[in-house]
C-alpha cells in the first residue's frame, strides 16, 4: 500500500486517500506475501464483485495485480506448506507437490 502511494509523486491527495483506505480495510499492518502460487475462493470473489471494485485501484493509482490482492486480502490468509511452492535449487523439499522454475 505504501509503495503504491509513494508512486503517486506529486499527487499527494491521492496518495493520502490510498493509505487511508488501506488502513481502514485492515486493523493492523501486515507483511506482504508472495502470490506466485495463489489459491482463492473464486465464487466468493465473484459474489463480492471484487474485480469490479478493485479495478479503480489499477486505473487511479497504477497498482499491480499483486498490489490489489495484498490490499484486499491483507493479513487474512493461510500460508501454504513449502512443498506447494518448491523452487528447484532454492528450496529443500523432499516431496514437492508443485514445483516452479526460478
Amino acid at each position: 500500500i505504501h509503495a503504491a502511494a509513494n508512486k503517486q509523486a506529486e499527487r499527494t491527495t491521492e496518495a493520502a486517500e490510498l493509505r487511508r483506505d488501506g488502513h481502514q480495510r485492515h486493523a493492523f499492518d501486515f507483511d506482504a506475501f508472495d502470490i506466485d502460487v495463489l489459491v482463492l475462493d473464486a465464487a466468493q470473489w465473484r459474489a463480492k464483485d471484487l474485480l469490479t471494485s478493485l479495478a479503480p485501484y489499477v486505473e487511479t493509482y497504477g497498482m499491480t495485480y499483486r498490489n490489489v490482492v495484498l490490499l484486499e486480502v491483507g493479513p487474512h490468509r493461510a500460508v501454504l506448506p513449502e512443498r506447494w511452492n518448491a523452487i528447484p535449487g532454492k528450496t529443500s523439499v523432499a516431496k514437492p507437490a508443485l514445483a516452479r522454475l526460478p
